[in-house]
């Protein structure tokens, strides 16, 4: 393959590729998984460190087991911080390198250059991969189809000259795949179908005529099932912990909520649904509810698309075998998401075609060429023609595909966009409404919330997450009451939730409870002893009934767990301060404003100090800075006045506060 044409192409898919998705530089963080894996993860946040290695090796995130994924989020934060538009660049950038790895391997293991360019532009730009993207929590996806197209190239290696080294590569690359996202474990079998087709080491596609039978022995063919063993044994390893894993994480959907006939029946309109968005992407979502019921015209229907699909890519194997490769290629890559373990509430998600794409895209770049070929000469036109009129469609499909894109980028520029997006071409979508209701709350959009959420409780009247986020509202609104109604939902739901029993501890600490909020809080503990903000709760409860020392205890044990955790500084500042421990008080007030500049009561605490110092104009500084942030502040216009009154007067001597330091509880 001459290299120039090869930059050439190369060159196309990024000039390509960037233009759709450049918007992403300013995106935000959306509150839909990337607050696990990033905004809401102290352990992320802190950066690569040799414990954070350890950590990333041996936690559970979201049920899985992805060190390789929690790493490169470790490594972004340890970089860019929390600026999310850099973290969008890094998943466009592996994105950008996915699809250019794509087309190096195509066309190494093809020969075929621009087949292999308009599958790797496809890739780069359909609408349905976008997700993928677009979504800093769905980096596992970027991040593990570069190592099964490493994979791929590897074993393509390999297979043209066998070697024990080169065997090693193989394995290497897929155990760093499976470390990124378990998806790879069907990998394996897309190996085995490379050996039919371009790879040709079972003979497909290399006889002349199609009676002629394929030369492969018995022999040979155990031979190459041998040699995926070892990456079968690895597959089944990362299979058997992640379901294991997402068990114990509540993740995995129990039979009685999804009994497996609902299952099958999903899995294959599902099958179906994305080779039609594949061909017309429109009303894409970030969540798809799953179906209350699907009519039987449908599984019916999309049972026989897909026998028919198989029944016609087996017949022509020995004649065209990519059509046979590239459809058992998305099928098999499917499987592993396709529903039968159902892991999660949605009954499909654009991220999930990625890789199973790629196999269609193969099947329809080596097979429209093929048919207009033989179109040509049945009908004695030309083949050129027909050709270069193939091209142009081809490159009209990208171009469309792109500008589609670009527009379906933009939904994901913040939570506000992408749900209401959902919300708008979806029906029934509980998800949409709960996570739009937490991004109103958020904004302090208190009524709005309230709104959304109940909606989401209305469409589904069990859904956990809704009726906590509704408790949080309404104890924000001063619902005291109805907000541990809706945290006793949640209890009574799920007896472990410990977030809703932290809450409803500090809820019946404010209803003034003291020793209802410590018992209660102390059991969320038993259940979550790393839940920060339980402690946080409890250290504010235990104040309030002027245990100091515990009080304290409990602060410093938010902050070991959460070392930037601004409320617990800012709450430990108040204890040492209430002990006349000023100088340490001072330094967790700063600790506190370094870690959240505009927390109002620090600013407030920390003038409160300075007055008692005797520092009067830094106080007024400090009271101040806190009306700023808050203009309804009337602690800190009153302690304001009265430090600019005793600084008016000549000989002003320090006197205590009227109140006491400012203490605001975790959620």
């Amino acid at each position: 393959m001459p290299r120039p044409r090869l930059a050439l192409a190369a060159a196309l898919v990024a000039l390509l590729t960037l233009p759709v998705y450049a918007p992403v530089r300013h995106h935000e963080f959306v509150n839909y998984d990337d607050t696990l894996y990033v905004t809401d993860n102290p352990e992320v946040q802190h950066g690569l460190s040799a414990a954070g290695v350890r950590w990333a090796f041996t936690t559970n995130m979201g049920g899985n087991w992805q060190p390789l994924t929690v790493l490169s989020h470790m490594l972004d934060c340890e970089l860019f911080g929390l600026d999310a538009g850099r973290h969008h660049l890094t998943s466009l950038a592996l994105h950008l390198l996915d699809a250019e790895v794509l087309l190096l391997v195509l066309t190494g293991m093809t020969g075929a250059l621009w087949p292999s360019a308009w599958v790797a532009a496809l890739f780069a730009v359909h609408p349905l991969h976008v997700e993928s993207v677009a979504y800093v929590a769905q980096r596992k996806d970027v991040l593990s189809t570069l190592f099964w197209l490493l994979t791929i190239g590897a074993y393509a290696r390999y297979a043209a000259r066998p070697g024990v080294w080169r065997y090693a590569a193989v394995i290497a690359c897929f155990a760093l795949g499976l470390a990124a996202k378990s998806m790879l474990v069907t990998l394996p079998f897309v190996l085995l179908l490379l050996d039919v087709w371009p790879l040709r080491r079972f003979g497909y596609g290399a006889v002349a005529s199609p009676a002629s039978p394929p030369a492969v022995s018995p022999a040979s063919m155990r031979r190459l099932v041998a040699e995926k063993l070892p990456l079968v044994a690895l597959s089944v390893v990362v299979s058997a912990l992640t379901v294991v894993l997402q068990s114990r994480s509540g993740a995995v959907g129990s039979l009685i909520t999804y009994p497996l006939a609902t299952r099958l029946t999903n899995a294959l309109t599902t099958a179906v649904t994305y080779l039609r968005q594949m061909v017309w992407p429109a009303d894409l979502a970030c969540f798809y509810p799953y179906p209350a019921a699907i009519p039987p015209w449908r599984v019916a229907g999309a049972a026989f698309v897909l026998l028919a699909a198989t029944w016609l890519a087996l017949r022509q194997a020995r004649r065209a075998p990519y059509l046979l490769v590239g459809w058992l290629w998305y099928l098999g890559s499917l499987v592993p998401v396709i529903g039968l373990v159902q892991v999660g509430m949605q009954a499909r998600a654009d991220r999930y075609t990625y890789v199973p794409l790629i196999g269609i895209f193969i099947a329809i770049a080596w097979g429209a060429p093929d048919l207009a070929r033989r179109a040509a000469a049945t009908y004695r036109a030309d083949e050129t023609r027909a050709l270069r009129v193939l091209g142009a469609l081809g490159a009209a499909a990208v171009l469309a595909c792109a500008l589609v894109s670009r527009v379906q980028v933009g939904y994901w520029r913040d939570s506000t966009a992408l749900f209401q997006h959902a919300i708008a071409v979806t029906d029934g979508n509980f998800l949409a409404h709960n996570n739009l209701g937490l991004t109103w709350q958020r904004a302090g959009r208190l009524d709005a919330a309230e709104g959304e959420l109940r909606e989401a409780l209305r469409l589904a009247p069990d859904y956990v997450d809704a009726h906590f986020n509704l408790g949080i509202t309404l104890a924000q609104q001063g619902r005291l009451d109805a907000a541990a109604v809706e945290y006793g939902e949640v209890l009574r739901r799920s007896p472990r939730h410990a977030k809703a029993l932290a809450n409803l501890g500090d809820v019946r600490r404010q209803q003034g409870d003291l020793d209802g909020a410590i018992a209660v809080l102390r059991d969320a503990l038993a259940l979550d002893a790393d839940l920060v903000e339980a402690h946080v709760n409890l250290g504010v409860a235990l104040r309030a009934r002027g245990d100091l020392g515990d009080a304290a205890a409990e602060y410093a044990e938010a902050l070991r767990l959460a070392p930037g955790h601004a409320e617990a500084h800012n709450n430990l500042g108040n204890v040492l301060a209430q002990q006349g421990r000023l100088d340490e008080a001072a330094l967790h007030y700063q600790a506190a404003l370094a870690a959240k500049p505009d927390f109002a009561d620090a600013r407030y605490n920390m003038g409160n100090v300075r007055a008692a110092r005797g520092d009067l104009a830094g106080a007024i500084a400090d009271f101040s800075a806190a009306i700023a942030l808050r203009p309804d502040y009337a602690d800190a216009f009153a302690h304001r006045a009265r430090a600019q009154a005793l600084l008016d007067q000549a000989g002003a001597t320090d006197r205590g506060p009227a109140r006491g330091p400012q203490e605001p509880a975790g959620q």
